[in-house]
This record gives structure tokens, sequence and C-alpha cells, in this order.
């Protein structure tokens, strides 16, 4: 720049800023005391603070607005805007840091954005994080490609990598994890060594810490699911006291969608649980399948479907609404059929189907065993002595080890057989 163009410049700025303020540098501008004194070849560079850029020498393109921003800054393309923002960046590049202490720490880390006070204010060598927020990822240190929304959010990630938190507090006391996506309000606020929890809603896996590959979506949903792992949560509060005991072995692989879904198991496992408010009845139960409102399996290893159905037999299989059953081997399928205890290795079908007792066989409407070993076919059909068979509509019979078959067929003598509309 020839010197004439040079004292029209500085005549044209002498009105804005104190002219002993202003470099000699080509196109660079700065102002405060030791703002930019280092600068000999660095172009495009503004400084605005006491001790700002003090050490650059040939750096770019770069912003430092703020007391001692970017005071020991060396490289090219940053801009730090705040009380000490960048303080100590040395060699860091691409670095966007707004707020006061914004990113005050980082040494060598590029590619960063931090925006808000304290935002990543202890980060060194860790980059590509984008924290956005008060405090957002303030303890990070070498943690990488984190992004980081929302006042407090992944506040105490020092080195975990590849975390998305968006939130009030969204995994503010997560430390070393990894891959973890948490969106909501205090959303899975302590991942701590956690890796690949997915946690969607208020307060959706508060407390997931060692947990690995849990899904929770909805509202308080998982919120103790610490330890465990390979969980799937959908609904408001499902899911909400799975491992509220902190196990490290159990509470894993469980399934439930629906508002309060399995809100009730504790260290249970490889449940799958469908339905508003479907529970159950006890803290450890596992391997059973319920879908239903309301669905409640009362022990392990049961498969049952319908609203409002009570399955308190191990290993049975029952469907239908309002339905209960108590035996163990149990199969059972009807609206609002009534299996008992005594009812063991039993098989019911149809509507309002009551049997009492084991290796029974039920099958029509209003069907009703009440003995063991025996069979009614057909629409109100009942059998009340053992080891006899009846087939028809309304057939019955009150004789052991006796056959009636036909409509309204009935026995009453042991060891008879009848066939034929209602003979006795």
């Amino acid at each position: 720049m020839s010197r004439l163009r040079r004292i029209a410049l500085l005549g044209l700025l002498g009105g804005l800023v104190p002219m002993g303020a202003l470099q000699a540098q080509t196109l660079n501008e700065t102002q405060g005391t030791g703002s930019g004194v280092s600068i000999s070849s660095g172009d495009y560079n503004t400084m605005y603070g006491d001790s700002t850029g003090s050490a650059l020498t040939s750096g770019h393109y770069t912003v430092f607005v703020g007391y001692r921003a970017g005071r020991y800054n060396t490289t090219s393309e940053s801009v730090f805007i705040g009380y000490m923002a960048g303080y100590t960046n040395t060699t860091g590049f691409d670095n966007t840091f707004i707020g006061m202490e914004a990113g005050k720490s980082n040494t060598t880390g590029g590619d960063n954005t931090f925006f808000g006070a304290e935002s990543g204010e202890n980060n060194t060598t860790g980059y590509d994080n984008t924290f956005m927020g008060e405090e957002s990822g303030t303890a990070n240190t070498t943690g990488y490609e984190n992004t980081f929304v929302g006042e407090d959010a992944g506040q105490q990630n020092t080195t975990g990598y590849k975390n998305t938190m968006v939130g009030n507090e969204a995994g503010i006391s997560g430390e070393t994890g990894y891959r973890n996506t948490g969106i909501g309000d205090e959303a899975l606020s302590d991942y701590g060594d956690g890796d690949h929890n997915t946690a969607l809603g208020d307060s959706a896996g508060i407390d997931v810490d060692a947990g690995r590959w849990n899904v929770m979506v909805g509202a308080a949903s998982g919120v103790a699911t610490e330890h465990a792992d390979f969980n799937t949560f959908v609904g408001a509060r499902s899911g909400w006291d799975n491992n509220r005991t902190n196990s490290t072995s159990n509470a894993n692989r469980n399934t439930y969608v629906g508002y309060e879904a399995g809100f009730t198991n504790r260290e249970g496992e490889d449940n799958v649980g469908m339905g508003a408010y479907a529970d159950f009845d006890n803290t450890t139960r596992s391997r059973t399948i319920f879908i239903g409102s309301q669905a409640t399996p009362s022990t392990n290893d049961v498969i049952m479907m319908g609203y409002l159905t009570y399955n308190d037999g191990q290993y049975s299989i029952m469907v239908g609404n309002e339905s209960d059953n108590r035996g163990n081997y149990v199969v059972a399928l009807g609206h609002s059929h009534d299996v008992e205890a005594a009812a063991d290795y039993s098989i019911g079908i149809g509507k309002d189907a009551d049997i009492d007792q084991s290796y029974a066989v039920g099958i029509g409407s209003d069907v009703v065993i009440n003995n063991t070993g025996a069979v009614a076919i057909g629409a109100t059909t009942s059998v009340s002595a053992d080891n006899s068979v009846v087939i028809g509509k309304e057939a019955t019979a009150t004789a052991s080890n006796s056959i009636a078959i036909g409509y309204q067929a009935s026995v009453s003598t042991e060891n008879t057989v009848f066939v034929g509309n209602a003979t006795t």
C-alpha cells in the first residue's frame, strides 16, 4: 500500500479508533493493549480487546473479541468472542468459540463450535465438536465428534465421542460413553460409559450409565436402566423400574410398548409387552409375551393376548379379552375364559370356557369342565365326572368314564356310551 493511501485510510479510521491502536499490517484491524502485537505477515484479522491474538504472527481470517480472547492462538480461520474465549488455543484451527471462557483451554483441537458461557471450556484436543448452550460440554477434554445442544447438555463428558445430546441437561453426567443419542430434557442425563443408547423424551433413559444398545422413547421411559443392555421401551414411563436394583447381569433384552408397559419389572429379562398398563405383578418376571391393555403376566414363560387378561400359569398360552388363566401348560382361546389353578395341561377354546381340572379339553361357547381328563365339545356342554367325553350342543356327563354324543345327549351312569339327540 502506498504511503498516501495508508495516510488516507488512517485518516478515515482516525475518527473511529485511536490512531495508536491500529497496527501497520495489511488488512488487519486491532484494538486494545497487546492486541495483535505479533502479527508479521497475517492478513484479514480482526481483534478487539486486551491481549487478543497476542501470539498470532502469520495466521489469517481470525476474529478475536473480548479480554484475552485467542491470546495464544497461532493459526488461521478461528472466531473467538467473549472473555478469554479460546484463550490457550495454539494450533487449533477452524474453531468458533462464542461466550465467556468458551473453549478457554483448547490447545490443538480443531473444527469445534462452542456457543455459550463456558461451553467447551476444558476442551484441549477434542475435535469436530458442536456445543451450544451455557456450560454445554464444559468438561470435554479429548472427546470428539460430539453434538451437545442445551444448557448443561453433555456437561461432564470428558473423552466420550460421537454422542448427540439435545435438551436442557441432556447427557449432563455422561463421561466416557460413545455413540449415544439423547433428545429431551434430561434425556440420557447419565450415560456414563454406556454406548449406542438412544433416548427420546423428557427424562428418557435418565440413568442408563453403563447400559448398551438400549432404545427408550417417551417421557420417563427406562429411567432406571443402569447397566442393562438391549432393551427397547416405547411409551411414556414404559420400562420405568427396569433394573432399579442396578444388577449387572439381569434386566436385559426386554421390549415394552405402551404407556407404563413393563412398568414394574426390575430384574426380569427377555420379555415382550405391548399395551397401555400392560405390566407385571412381580419384579422378576422373565420370558413372557403379553399383548393388550392391562394384560398381566403373573409368572414366567407365558404367552398372552387380550384386554385385561391375567395369566398365572407357567408355560401357558392364552388369547381373549378379560380372560383368566391359573393353570400350567394350558392353551386357552376365547373371550372371558376361566381356567383354574388345578387345570394343568388343559385346553379351552371358546367364549366363557370354564375349566377347573387338569388334562381337560373344552371346545365351544360356555363349556364347563369340573373334572380331570374330561373332554367337552360343543356349545354349553358340561362334564362333571372324571375321564368322560361329551360331543354336541348342551351335551352333559355326570358319571365317570362315559361318553355322550348328540344334541342334549346326557350320561349319568359310569362306563356307558350314549349316542343320539337328547338321550339319557
